[in-house]
């Protein structure tokens, strides 16, 4: 035990911060000085819970900018690389048994949606490649996330849970790359109606955004909407 990650020898290439909202950004302003590649914040109370929490959240996002380090979360459960035997995730469902090693890569913006969906694909038999939740986005999103499963060749084709979108730049990007890629892309997006983009928003601060736009842009880009991980699943 070290009582600071910078006195801890390098390199280091992940760390995982789960520590009080109030430590939160000292500690991913630590991981920077002492060189870490990549970390996964499971700490909350930030942009989901207003102005104050928003505004730690900005600084998140600044320090991952300016060190170059990617930050997944905060208020995420983490992620799993089946294939490499990566479990960074307190998510229980793992307790209950490992998913089998598959070629299908699914990605939420809800913990807790990602983790109800892993159970399904397990009891189904369905392996999967990886698992990724990401939480409130201060970096890393679920654009870049689907975008780099397009590119991995362990990854044939990619279930995705929305929530909302922060950036259309970015899922044009990562719906294209999932085209070019022949890799189907299956996405159940929520938030059709004001009360589900109010839950939304209060889940992990997405902006649910005009429904009938996102259903324009999966037509153009051929991805399936899904109205449940059944049906996903299913599909």
């Amino acid at each position: 035990a070290y009582p600071n990650i910078k006195d801890a020898p390098g390199p280091i290439d992940m760390a995982i911060i789960a520590v009080p909202a109030a430590l939160a950004v000292q500690a991913l302003r630590d991981c920077a000085e002492a060189g870490v590649k990549g970390v996964v914040m499971f700490s909350s109370g930030f942009a989901e819970i207003g102005e104050e929490g928003a505004a730690a959240q900005q600084q998140m996002r600044e320090i991952a900018q300016a060190s170059g380090h990617r930050l997944m979360g905060p208020n995420c459960l983490g992620f799993m690389n089946i294939e490499e035997r990566v479990f960074a995730t307190f998510a229980p469902v793992v307790g209950a048994g490992v998913v089998d090693k598959g070629r299908i890569g699914l990605v939420s913006q809800s913990g807790a949606f990602g983790g109800f969906a892993y159970s399904v694909a397990r009891d189904r038999g369905i392996g999967l490649s990886y698992w990724i939740t990401t939480g409130n986005e201060a970096d890393l999103g679920f654009s870049e996330s689907v975008e780099w499963l397009a590119s991995d060749p362990g990854t044939d084709v990619i279930v995705g849970y929305m929530e909302g979108c922060r950036d259309g730049a970015t899922l044009r990007r990562a719906l294209d790359a999932c085209r070019r890629a022949k890799k189907p892309l299956i996405v159940c997006k929520v938030g059709r109606t004001e009360a589900g983009a109010k839950a939304a928003a209060s889940h992990t601060a997405a902006l649910a955004g005009e429904d009938a736009v996102f259903d324009g842009l999966f037509r153009q880009y051929n991805v399936y909407r899904a109205d449940s991980i059944e049906e996903c699943l299913d599909v």
